[in-house]
This record gives C-alpha cells, structure tokens and sequence, in this order.
C-alpha cells in the first residue's frame, strides 16, 4: 500500500477548502436557502417587504468566489426552493367535493 502525500489545505482547490462536515459540508445551499426563505416572505402572503432588499444578496454571496458551474448550481437551488415555498396558496383554493378533474 502505497503512503500518500499531506494535504496541503492552502494549495488545495477552493472546493476542498470550503468543505464543513454535518450540515455545514455545503454552505452555499444554507445561503440559496436562506435567500428563497427570504424572498419568499417578501411577497404578499407575508408581506415582510424589507427582505426582497435582503434576499437578493443572500445569493450574492453564495456565488462570491466559486466557479460558473457552482453558481449556476446555487442559483438554480434557490430558485427551485422559492417556487416550492411560494406554492403555498395553492391550500387556499377551493374543491368543490363533486369535482372531476
């Protein structure tokens, strides 16, 4: 079995560097997190308009520093995650019992 090299953190790429563990492994998703939680309370429903100011630098910062493909990814999952949070008012629309669809 062959002895493999230290690994030197700083010369490492920027993924292995940024790497937590439990939760903490991805925090850019935490951040996309975070800014569709954000944006979606901005709108209407709760009307906490203050965070459609914030929400957008969320995601700001989650793409600070990574290359085009992990923005691109961390942009994708906050927007896929505000269109399932902001779904929500489809609850409030009535069913008739007799309905076919």
């Amino acid at each position: 079995m062959q002895d493999l090299p230290p690994v030197n953190l700083e010369e490492a790429p920027i993924r292995e560097r940024e790497r937590g563990w439990g939760p903490f492994q991805y925090p850019r998703l935490w951040l996309a997190l975070l800014g569709a939680t954000a944006m979606t309370l901005a709108f209407p429903t709760y009307s906490i308009a203050g965070l459609a100011w914030v929400a957008p630098a969320f995601l700001a910062v989650a793409g600070l520093g990574a290359d085009p493909e992990r923005r691109f990814a961390t942009g994708w999952w906050a927007g896929f995650l505000f269109y399932l949070f902001s779904l929500d008012w489809l609850l409030h629309i009535p069913f008739p019992s007799g309905a076919i669809a």
